[in-house]
């Protein structure tokens, strides 16, 4: 009997799986093979190997709908609280049962009433076994403000055998928008890749206090917010895997990015002062503060070596033998380890047990190669592991507990400064499968299947990001918490964030393994609501990575929610060539790009193509094709300057110039002038394109073969203040953009 893609079909669609999709801007329709579909079945737990696996799938999905009493969560904006809709699963023999409800709200407060089944409405109904269940809905008013409520059902005064609360978040409509902005005032800002920060003080990497110490010159150039890459936690023990958006953790930070000088504890600290005063040390030093790019082993070595002296001080001073607190500091640690809670264990005996693997020369490995007992951090071995180490666990809390101190002091800064909108942080989209938040939440991540990106015309075979994606259905039954956590910490410090690759609010592109890979939808107005509700808590403005091809009406509900969309300069066109200033969308953050697009020097040479050419990103017919339209994009340059009278001594008619050989004087000050003219409520000033750098960030569909995440700026924190590319350019955003 051959298979039936029908039935796998209907499996898919009911699960989520988009069957197919249009890439409108190749006009490229891209549809599902049956490979990419039974893999994405099977990771959300319904097997479709065979015919006989997919139409068990098909009745387990049907009975899943009938399997819990009340939904394990609900997600609603404030208007569905009157009245407020519930379905709930009753067998047939209770339908004339008194259902009553508690209301649990976040601040302790209660509400209650009570209804007979009877008088709800009949959805379906299902024979499982001798039992016949029938979905209801029922409704009554709610009285609930914004926040994480609890909601429990009892039918004739019991709890059900099934799941019998709900978990009731009620969101704004909207997100935070700053009044400023909301009356029109237009903004801008410096986004920074933090580790590329040069100082005369740092170790060979931007830590904290350079972000720190950047804000103030920032506000003083005229800015209002200052951006930073992701600072999420990685993996300590292989420091050379540097992408920023591959993190063990999106709820925990970098170690690196601490500033060791600064801790109370290397004060008047002998034994620091002699580490720092090593040969070793000051060998590594030299290496890694004269390197063009962050040389990631020789920071780790120094900056690990370092912490474990200042926590052995830490232990000494603040903490006695059976580690109670003996100081104040000794009692904010507890306190954070306490407020942290298992997350932060999970965390530490995670990166610990890595660790001890380095040492010990078997290699950090996968999680999954770890040996039995070692499956989930709750598992035997796991816990051996935990009490025999420890101190190392306690040392790895320690790191965390310096992290979040120094990262706050810095979103302070940013405030106190004068920055309007302050700091403006990084959402990654997702986690890698090898993580800390996979080994601590499995259930709540689909196995064997990674996010990326289809084909496009920059990337002939698609991307493979290497990240694991939440299982949508598990995750709204446990409740929504690892997604809450991961909003908030992104948002915590903030003014300002940007969720990368926005488009996962909606749904997200897998790869498969020998498959050509395929969508699967995400709960949006869950995801969205919940985003929302954190922004308007923390005070906190939302700005979507929007770039690519978008879902359906996907921009207009972002609009609707107060949302800011991402625009690049050199895509900002229309039949004509680029748009004008004017004709910008307003809820827009604008900019002459990201950290996976090339610098503006880069650009007008045409040094991005060369280079995706060289790595074989792209076809050669893709590079002939590219080739011809940045030919015509440099004269479409030149076009838009002219016609905002904007000053070129040449007028762009010298070949050298218009070939690309030479980038003219006037370029990058026009770009700036003519992004600050535009009606978008917020700019992004890459310090590359100012101070000129040709070397991109990141080049996608590349691992170690290109230094990613490497190169530093070729100017120092202390000259930027003074350097008279910095003074001009900021000088022609103010004339625009005054504050």
């Amino acid at each position: 009997m051959s298979y039936n893609t029908n039935l796998l079909n209907e499996l898919s669609y009911k699960l989520g799986i988009w069957l197919e999709f249009t890439d409108y801007g190749t006009n490229t329709t891209y549809v599902a093979d049956v490979k990419s579909k039974k893999a994405l079945c099977k990771a959300l737990g319904y097997p479709a190997d065979t015919n006989e696996q997919v139409q068990a799938s098909l009745d387990k999905y049907k009975k899943a709908s009938f399997a819990d009493f009340v939904p394990f969560t609900r997600v609603v904006q404030e208007w569905e609280l009157k009245p407020f809709q519930v379905e709930f699963v009753v067998e047939q023999s209770m339908q004339n049962a008194i259902l009553s409800w508690v209301l649990t709200r976040e601040d302790g407060t209660n509400e209650t009433g009570q209804l007979n089944v009877a008088e709800t409405d009949l959805l379906d109904s299902l024979i499982i076994g001798k039992k016949t269940y029938q979905t209801r809905r029922c409704q009554f008013v709610l009285e609930a403000p914004l926040g994480y409520h609890n909601l429990s059902f009892l039918l004739n005064g019991e709890k059900t055998d099934t799941n019998y609360q709900t978990k009731l978040i009620v969101v704004p409509q909207t997100c935070y928008m700053p009044e400023k902005l909301q009356s029109g005032q237009r903004v801008w800002g410096f986004p920074i890749q933090l580790y590329a920060m040069k100082s005369n003080r740092n170790w060979g990497m931007g830590d904290f206090t350079d972000l720190k110490n950047f804000a103030p010159i920032a506000e003083e150039l005229g800015a209002s917010l200052v951006g930073i890459n992701p600072v999420n936690a990685l993996f300590s023990d292989n420091p050379e895997d540097a992408s920023p958006y591959c993190a063990t953790s999106r709820v925990f930070l970098n170690p690196l990015y601490i500033d060791t000088d600064a801790v109370p504890e290397a004060k008047d600290n002998p034994a620091y002062a002699e580490y720092k005063n090593s040969a070793r040390f000051s060998e590594l030093l030299n290496q890694a503060c004269t390197s063009q790019t962050v040389l990631y082993k020789q920071v780790a070595e120094m900056k690990f070596g370092a912490l474990d002296i200042l926590y052995k001080t830490f232990k000494t001073v603040h903490l006695d033998k059976d580690g109670h607190a003996l100081t104040a500091r000794g009692s904010a640690f507890k306190d954070f380890c306490h407020n942290m809670g298992e997350k932060l264990t999970n965390y530490a005996i995670f990166q610990a047990v890595r660790d001890v693997r380095t040492k010990n020369g078997k290699g950090a490995d996968c999680w999954w190669n770890w040996g039995k007992g070692f499956e989930t951090p709750k598992s035997p071995k796991a816990q051996e592991f935990k009490n025999e180490h420890a101190d190392l666990i306690y040392a790895i809390k320690y790191q965390q507990f310096l992290a979040f101190e120094q990262y706050r002091e810095a979103g302070d800064m940013c405030k106190e400064c004068g920055l309007s909108v302050g700091l403006y942080t990084d959402l990654p989209v997702g986690v890698g499968a090898n993580s800390s938040e996979v080994w601590s939440n499995q259930t709540l991540f689909l196995k064997d299947v990674s996010v990326g990106a289809p084909p496009d015309s920059f990337n002939k075979k698609g991307q493979d990001w290497s990240l694991s994606g939440f299982n949508p259905y598990e995750l709204k039954k446990s409740g929504y918490d690892l997604y809450i956590r991961t909003i908030a910490a992104a948002m915590k410090n903030a003014g300002a964030v940007r969720i990368d690759h926005a488009f996962g609010l909606s749904r997200l592109f897998y790869r498969v393994k020998g498959g050509s890979g395929a969508y699967l939808a995400y709960p949006f107005k869950d995801f969205m609501g919940i985003v929302a509700l954190e922004s308007v808590r923390q005070k906190c403005l939302v700005i979507a990575e929007d770039l690519g091809t978008a879902p359906a009406g996907f921009h207009e509900l972002m609009r609707g929610a107060n949302v800011l969309s991402f625009g690049i300069f050199h895509w900002q066109k229309n039949w004509d060539g680029f748009i004008a200033p004017q004709d910008y969308n307003h809820r827009c953050l604008i900019s002459s790009g990201t950290h996976d697009l090339p610098t503006y020097t880069a650009l007008w040479k045409g040094l991005d193509l060369e280079l995706a050419k060289k790595m074989k990103t792209i076809s050669a017919e893709q590079y002939k094709m590219h080739k011809e339209n940045r030919k015509v994009e440099r004269t479409q340059f030149v076009k838009a300057f002219l016609s905002q009278s904007l000053p070129m001594d040449d007028r762009g008619q010298t070949e050298e110039i218009m070939a690309g050989r030479i980038v003219p004087n006037w370029f990058i000050p026009n770009s700036y002038a003519y992004l600050a003219r535009s009606s978008s409520m917020l700019l992004l000033v890459r310090i590359e394109d100012i101070v000129e750098q040709e070397e991109q960030v990141n080049l996608p569909g590349t691992y170690l073969e290109y230094p990613n995440w490497r190169y530093k700026l070729p100017v120092a924190l202390e000259e930027l203040k003074t350097d008279a590319r910095m003074i001009q350019i900021c000088e022609i955003i103010n004339k625009e953009r005054p504050k």
